[in-house]
């Protein structure tokens, strides 16, 4: 989703809570700014990634011209503008080394222009050696906010936000949300929501680890002054079971002003083994304050997630179906969840998808909404990656990955379809969806790799303006040194 959301400005909270840091905006950039028409990609996409701007940066487990895991925000009232943040040059083994990258358009996609975020990685002036995890979201006054995780082994590991007032050409110094000592503590999967009514707030949720007990916290903070300052870090819901954590935590703002968080909560053992007996549950929490008090989660289901394989070789792809996504319709406040799904079909892999017409209180009986061919667990019918919007005129739009294409031949054929849909049978019957392809076929075993596994981050982007849905994707190149990049692909609606 894009985070942009009409609705009433929503009470203020009754917290007094004090402002923890400030930024204070840079003159220029912390590399050359990159300015360039979009190169063709395929399927009619745009190439909006170029060469790393970190090359030059030594790092010995740095993979250069690797980017990872985009994140795409619309600016509201502006079909023209569009912002996209990744991962740039992952190490094998963990988060990015070189920096986090957003890329903005002024112009509907013809051409980009990108930016690191400063003072981040030691490769972008900054002090740690990784950072992971950017989300961006524009306010209704034109405001572009970013958020990233960034850590040091040994040290301290952080979620930092970001503003730019100029489409992203100069950025603020980082305002710290949290700090952790590292590795007793880890803060992970940061995502930010504006306020659509109001250009002054943000969102901000992501998860906290704590070694010492094994125990995790669903962090939640706020900022009422358009990013400058932020709320201190609290803890809105505390899974009951020691491992049980959460992630893929993401904020919807509903036409009334109240807020719906959508996360994934299941085992994830930070000190002592796993416990499978902890449910795999895909949760939703509610708040009609503003933030300052949150409804206890309601489960939209309990199920296993997807853990695709890839066909033929039968061994990992890193696009397990832990990070949910979540839509809500601009005009009525329906939501609409999808994730990675291990139980609805026999290739163990598919996209669920769930919605709710009263503010996120009850949610349907989740349906399979994707179209991928049946086929044996780990064949060619999986379906991972899934995304979700929903357009000003109502309708949703759903994007996934799926191995159709694959043959016997070497590598592993991918390709990316958009289903669409409008009404109330969206959320009952899987044949109200029509499907159309967005990119593809490209060979996903040519993907740089984390853990020895193909990796294009545990998300995609997408979003919408009223020129159609826009989506953001990693395909893969021939070339050895520069295995991957980011496109972003224009679905007009029908």
């Amino acid at each position: 989703m894009s985070g942009n959301t009409i609705h009433r400005r929503p009470a203020r909270m009754g917290l007094a809570l004090a402002a923890v840091t400030t930024g204070t905006l840079l003159v220029t950039a912390p590399a050359p700014r990159a300015e360039a028409t979009a190169t063709a990609g395929p399927a009619g996409s745009v190439t909006v990634s170029g060469p790393s701007p970190f090359a030059s940066c030594a790092d010995p487990v740095k993979v250069n011209n690797t980017e990872f895991e985009p994140w795409l925000a619309t600016r509201p009232h502006d079909p023209r503008r569009i912002a996209v943040a990744w991962q740039q040059d992952r190490s094998a083994s963990g988060a990015a080394r070189g920096g986090i990258v957003v890329a903005t358009t002024r112009d509907g996609g013809t051409t980009w222009r990108s930016t690191p975020l400063p003072k981040l990685t030691k490769c972008s002036g900054g002090p740690f050696s990784g950072t992971s995890n950017p989300a961006v979201a524009y306010t209704t006054g034109g405001r572009l906010l970013a958020v990233a995780m960034a850590s040091s082994w040994g040290d301290s590991i952080v979620i930092l936000a970001y503003r730019s007032d100029d489409d992203g050409a100069t950025w603020s110094d980082p305002v710290e949300l949290i700090r952790d000592p590292n590795p007793a503590y880890f803060n992970d999967r940061p995502s930010i929501t504006t306020d659509p009514r109001d250009p002054s707030r943000a969102y901000v949720v992501w998860n906290r680890a704590r070694a010492e007990d094994n125990r995790h916290e669903l962090m939640f903070t706020r900022t009422v002054d358009g990013g400058r300052t932020f709320e201190p870090a609290r803890a809105i819901h505390r899974p009951a079971e020691p491992g049980a954590g959460t992630v893929g935590n993401q904020i919807a703002v509903l036409p009334g002003g109240d807020l719906v968080n959508l996360f994934y909560e299941g085992d994830f053992p930070v000190a002592g083994p796993p416990n499978p007996a902890i449910p795999s549950r895909i949760r939703a929490a509610r708040s009609a304050d503003g933030g300052a008090t949150w409804s206890a989660p309601a489960t939209i289901t309990t199920t296993a997630v997807n853990d695709p394989l890839l066909p033929d070789a039968v061994r990992p792809v890193s696009a397990r179906g832990l990070v949910p996504d979540l839509g809500v319709d601009r005009r009525t406040g329906a939501l609409y969840a999808v994730w990675g799904d291990a139980t609805m079909a026999a290739s163990r892999s598919s996209i669920g998808l769930s919605a709710s017409y009263d503010g996120g209180r009850r949610w349907t009986a989740p349906i399979r909404v994707d179209r991928s061919p049946d086929s044996p667990a780990g064949g060619a019918g999986q379906a991972f990656l899934p995304q979700v919007d929903v357009g000003d005129s109502g309708e949703v739009a759903v994007t996934y990955h799926d191995f159709r294409a694959n043959t016997p031949d070497p590598g592993a054929p991918t390709d990316v379809w958009m289903l669409t849909c409008r009404g109330p049978r969206c959320a009952t019957a899987p044949k109200a969806w029509r499907e159309r392809h967005l990119a593809g076929p490209f060979d996903i075993e040519k993907a740089a790799t984390w853990s020895g596994a193909p990796y294009l981050g545990t998300s995609v982007g997408l979003g919408h303006t009223r020129a159609g849905f826009h989506a953001a994707l990693v395909l893969t190149n021939d070339t050895p040194d520069n295995p991957q990049d980011i496109h972003v692909v224009r679905a007009p609606s029908p």
